[in-house]
């Protein structure tokens, strides 16, 4: 009996990973495409970049009030909002650039997440008014405007004023902003 478990938690774990391997682009610079997102959001039901809400919960209560406005940028399929709000974080506002993530999310979280908002909308053009958040986060993002490059600590002038246009235009929204990483500590301010 103890041998049969351990083969079925091996097969499903096996499968988990096969799963996962599917949604993989074959370049890495379709990490860019909204296309790419598009189709991967049209089967995927959820993915978790440097892990999910619980591993980032200690920090965020730290440095997050429940009160804040708070904008996620690239939000994707991830429930890390959706566990926030349920966490206590009511004024959430998700963005991401792929119109197929925003119609699956907030139709799978309008009648749980009723205060939560989401936008179809690209990191690099908001367009939301100065000041309008308290806090930004984001979750691999930048990671994603980053594969093109060869070393991402010394990345090419074109890369370099992307992220500087992005990081200025989104301390002009908020006073905090947040990136999570898995090799730093996990929450950083870039602020």
């Amino acid at each position: 009996m103890l041998c049969a478990a351990r083969q079925t938690r091996v097969h499903s774990t096996d499968i988990a990973d096969w799963l996962r391997m599917e949604y993989l682009p074959d370049h890495n610079y379709r990490y860019k495409d909204v296309d790419y997102w598009d189709e991967r959001y049209k089967t995927e039901q959820s993915f978790e970049w440097f892990g999910d809400f619980s591993k980032f919960q200690n920090i965020l209560e730290q440095h997050v009030k429940k009160d804040d406005d708070i904008l996620i940028l690239g939000c994707g399929n991830s429930s890390m909002s959706s566990d926030m709000y349920h966490a206590g974080y009511l004024s959430i506002t998700n963005i991401d650039y792929s119109s197929v993530c925003i119609d699956t999310m907030s139709a799978r979280h309008l009648s749980k997440c009723p205060r939560m908002t989401w936008h179809q909308m690209d990191a690099r053009k908001l367009s939301f008014p100065d000041a309008s958040y308290d806090v930004v986060l984001e979750k691999g993002t930048l990671d994603a405007m980053l594969v093109e490059e060869k070393d991402p600590w010394r990345v090419s002038q074109d890369t370099a004023c992307l992220i500087d246009k992005v990081l200025k235009e989104l301390i002009s929204f908020s006073s905090s902003v947040y990136n999570f990483t898995p090799t730093s500590s996990p929450m950083a301010s870039l602020w």
